[in-house]
């Protein structure tokens, strides 16, 4: 019966190979301990001393297969991580793109076009395309970390982020093409569509949600004059609690003179003696 049960352990050990190295391994080492209860019962069975022997080269070869496979995973962890990290430089140099662009347009709409802003605008459409292409080079990398596709199974995070990452870098050439020609109204809405894929790639790559809608330039000057206004005025928090206890301590002493006077003893009379 120990042999026997081996034997079935050894066949599991096989079947599970090709699917599942760790259960195949845990398989092999149950199968050489019903071998060695065998050899216990009876030390003359030699089929079960063999059997022992084959079974520990097969679990040998597991455990390099295993930790080939510990490697190759790490590396594609590690290679993942580089790739969130260059999804978030992306980000913040469009972003600083996309401001930019909203400052040209604000002095263009104040001063007028001038060669100065000509030159300003070609920088910045050299700034644009150059994030295209290390964009483009985000995608290529992200080709090779896909998993093998199989018919009728659904895309992996990787695959959606690089469909993200793609249109991404439509949008870029885009604006870079307008941002060439001086049309920089035109140009920001491609801006913002880029920075928006790019932010959904990166959500979906974390496993999160995608991201909301980039602010439009007016939300983003608002923002950024609230910011301002609260570094100018540091105390205004202190200052909205210190006048707000004022006038619950002036709130209480009306209370208090509309109650009257205390009666004897200390007590207040009440409109109910409970």
């Amino acid at each position: 019966c120990k042999y026997n049960l081996g034997n079935c352990q050894f066949r599991e050990g096989q079947r599970q190979s090709d699917s599942d190295l760790q259960k195949a391994l845990d398989a092999y080492r149950a199968s050489v301990r019903f071998y060695q209860d065998a050899l216990e019962l009876d030390p003359e069975l030699n089929d079960a001393a063999h059997n022992i022997e084959v079974t520990r080269l097969k679990m040998k070869d597991l455990l390099d297969k295993l930790k080939r496979q510990q490697q190759e995973e790490k590396k594609e962890q590690e290679e993942t991580e580089a790739a969130v990290e260059k999804l978030k430089e992306l980000i913040g140099r469009q972003e600083e793109t996309l401001e930019r662009a909203e400052e040209l347009s604000t002095q263009q709409e104040q001063e007028g076009d001038s060669g100065n802003k000509k030159k300003e605008m070609d920088d910045l459409a050299s700034e644009q395309e150059a994030i295209r292409k290390d964009t483009q080079g985000l995608s290529e990398d992200l080709a090779e970390l896909e998993p093998s596709r199989q018919d009728q199974k659904p895309l992996s995070p990787i695959e959606k982020a690089r469909t993200h990452v793609e249109s991404a870098a439509t949008e870029q050439a885009v604006a870079a093409q307008r941002l060439h020609k001086q049309k920089l109204a035109e140009a920001k809405p491609s801006q913002e569509k880029a920075l928006k894929e790019l932010q959904d790639a990166l959500q979906t790559m974390s496993g999160q949600q995608p991201a909301a809608a980039p602010q439009q330039p007016k939300e983003r000057q608002q923002r950024k004059q609230q910011q301002k206004a609260e570094e100018r005025e540091p105390e205004k928090g202190r200052r909205n609690e210190t006048a707000r206890d004022i006038l619950n301590e002036e709130k209480e002493n009306r209370r208090q003179r509309h109650l009257g006077p205390r009666a004897p003893g200390g007590y207040r009379p009440v409109e109910k003696d409970w």
